[in-house]
């Protein structure tokens, strides 16, 4: 009973230090517009913030992607490099930006060099705490990790919105209090070991049907926040709204679904959903009042929503093992720092009364692809499972799949010696779903899914989905 308690208390303590170390983290990282909204206030901020974000992104995007592809290749950053360095460059890079745009009396050639050091400085450290905190992400499951981003994503918006309006010297207390727990909290929490991974060649095909759609989300997401950080000025209110009902939402959402797989439910459901009655609204209140505060309350409520599952899939991707999590961590910020970047362009190439168009176009866009992505799983489960004998037809009638008893799997896992992640595909096998499905629900690609099928039955002794239904029933 004590360890039991021991147990819960620790794990309490791991949730409440990663859950704020993730807040402290976005709320800080100058790649993300939001964090840097509150200091355009600032005298210096004008002259050096335009630049200085470009460069970032630009650098971030290079570097995260680099040490990911050595992440591929086995060249492992160790903890005992990544975590000081990382924790002390981005330090000292988010002091300078405070003090660069704080002071605009410097020369304009002292600006530039602050500029392009700061960038430097707060990229290379951004890249390595990144990577530092996903070997801690790791270890959360797909459901723990959304709750942890939710909960996250609100108290960064309460931090946002501090700054945002409390007086400057109090904001930029807060923010240096950011950087500091984002940099230290680390420290108080274990990193998970790395453990061996597949040849080059056969990661990348993988991971890029693994992390198609949460790709897409995370780009579109970082597009849309980087064209619009002008408007976010004026609607400040409408970023923090949209963050606590989108936070809101993908709790409910987790804590209600019970009877299908979480996945389907946000991709198949909710996402539509919410992206059908954005477009909408646009176009009601387009029609009536010539627009509204509401359109852009509900394009915020859209893609951070997306943001938050995106983050809950990344971390979900990394927890199956299937691939490096330096990588998958990296890659996710590369992509982000690209589409913050061709945002930023964009933005100033396209007029702040155009922004309601471009985001209607992103919008639709992003609606139709996951409307139309909608039946994957239906597919999923209608494909031929993984039969190394001799094959028997997938969509034969299975009535008592449903039948198989969660004991009784376990007891079959435990007795022909499966591993973890072979007992929880046998739950799958047991309700008639097929690999493909296997692999959508655990993010983890159709082949390895199959190999541990495979696994599965020559364990078992079986060649056929029919024999695992009928030995689980």
């Amino acid at each position: 009973m004590t360890e039991d308690h021991n147990n819960t208390r620790a794990l309490r303590r791991e949730t409440v230090f990663i859950t704020g170390g993730m807040a402290a983290f976005v709320a800080s990282i100058q790649l993300y517009s939001p964090a840097i909204l509150p200091f355009q206030r600032l005298p210096g901020t004008t002259a050096f913030v335009g630049s200085f974000a470009q460069i970032l992104l630009a650098c971030t995007f290079v570097l995260a992607l680099i040490v990911a592809l050595l992440a591929f290749r086995g060249r492992r950053i160790p903890d005992a490099v990544a975590r000081p360095t990382g924790a002390l460059l981005y330090v000292i890079g988010s002091a300078s930006f405070i003090a660069s745009s704080v002071f605009d009396a410097l020369p304009s050639n002292a600006i530039a060099f602050t500029c392009i050091a700061t960038a430097l400085t707060c990229s290379l450290g951004s890249v390595l705490l990144c990577l530092t905190w996903g070997r801690i992400l790791k270890r959360l499951s797909f459901s723990r990790a959304l709750i942890t981003a939710a909960s996250a994503a609100v108290i960064c918006a309460a931090i946002h919105a501090f700054e945002y309006y409390a007086p400057v010297e109090i904001a930029l207390g807060a923010f240096a209090a950011c950087v500091i727990a984002a940099a230290l909290l680390p420290y108080a929490l274990r990193s998970h070991q790395a453990t061996s991974q597949p040849a080059f060649s056969e990661h990348l095909p993988s991971l890029a049907h693994v992390t198609a759609a949460p790709a897409l989300g995370l780009a579109l997401c970082a597009f849309i926040t980087g064209s619009m950080r002008t408007v976010f000025m004026e609607m400040y209110d409408t970023y923090i709204v949209g963050t606590l009902i989108a936070a809101a939402i993908v709790i409910s959402c987790v804590l209600l679904t019970r009877n299908a797989p979480l996945i389907r439910v946000l991709y198949q459901r909710v996402i539509p959903l919410i992206a059908v009655s954005t477009l909408s609204i646009f176009s009601i209140t387009l029609a009536v009042l010539g627009g509204s505060v509401l359109n852009a309350v509900m394009t915020m409520l859209l893609y951070m929503f997306v943001a938050i599952l995106t983050l809950g899939i990344i971390c979900a991707i990394a927890h199956a093992g299937e691939f490096p999590s330096d990588s998958v961590f990296l890659l996710a910020l590369s992509l982000f720092a690209l589409a913050s970047f061709l945002g930023v362009r964009a933005g100033e190439m396209i007029a702040d009364s155009d922004m309601n168009t471009l985001a209607i176009v992103v919008t639709a866009l992003y609606a139709i692809t996951t409307v139309q992505s909608q039946g994957v799983f239906n597919k999923a489960d209608a494909e031929p499972d993984a039969q190394p004998e001799h094959g028997q037809d997938p969509n034969h009638d299975l009535p008592d799949a449903h039948k198989a008893s969660e004991e009784h799997i376990d007891a079959i896992a435990q007795a022909h010696n499966l591993t973890r992640r072979e007992t929880e595909i046998l739950h799958y096998l047991a309700k008639g779903h097929t690999g493909a499905y296997v692999a959508k629900v655990l993010f983890i690609s159709p082949n390895t899914a199959r190999t541990h099928i495979h696994n599965i039955y020559r364990k078992l002794n079986v060649s056929s989905r029919e024999e695992i239904l009928h030995l689980t029933r």
